[in-house]
């Protein structure tokens, strides 16, 4: 993601290149080169203008497609190789979630594409399952929390607030 351009880092969002936790560590981090900044909500999470890797429409849409599919397999133990699958599905995952948090500001309709593939009900089905892997778990977890987080749009909060999905 260093070519990217753009910075995600949760934990601490203080942090510069050289402190940010590590990918390892369970922390969604991605640093990127310098260069303008556009401070979302309360400096949550910083953006540069150009959108994550996979933010096209097309290509979103294909892999929001996958990672409801292998979050399915996920939660009913039926991934067949998971010293492969799990870490690539953590990693859409996570790329999915930098492509929604971009596109609340950028690109609404990466959202309209989150909410046609009912992926919060996927994530939410995975957290529930016992055969769902930890790493994804916590992926989940730290991708419904930067969502929340960085809502802007009053659709887009309504969306992972209704429901009494998140309760």
């Amino acid at each position: 993601f260093q070519h990217l351009g753009y910075f995600l880092c949760q934990r601490d969002r203080s942090r510069t290149n050289s402190t940010c936790p590590s990918y390892s560590e369970g922390m969604i981090c991605a640093t990127g080169a310098a260069g303008r900044k556009k401070s979302l909500r309360n400096n949550s999470i910083s953006v540069l203008e150009a959108p994550p890797e996979g933010c096209s429409e097309s290509v979103f849409n294909l892999n929001l497609a996958g990672i409801r599919t292998r979050l399915e397999m996920a939660s009913c133990g039926t991934l067949k190789n998971k010293d492969i699958e799990v870490p690539r599905l953590v990693e859409a995952i996570r790329q999915a979630t930098a492509c929604l948090v971009w596109g609340e500001t950028n690109d609404s309709s990466l959202f309209g594409l989150f909410c046609e593939h009912a992926l919060l009900t996927s994530l939410l089905s995975s957290l529930r399952s016992r055969k769902t892997p930890s790493a994804v778990k916590l992926q989940v977890l730290q991708a419904l929390s930067i969502l929340v987080q960085n809502a802007q749009r009053e659709t887009s909060m309504i969306y992972l607030l209704s429901g009494g999905r998140l309760n």
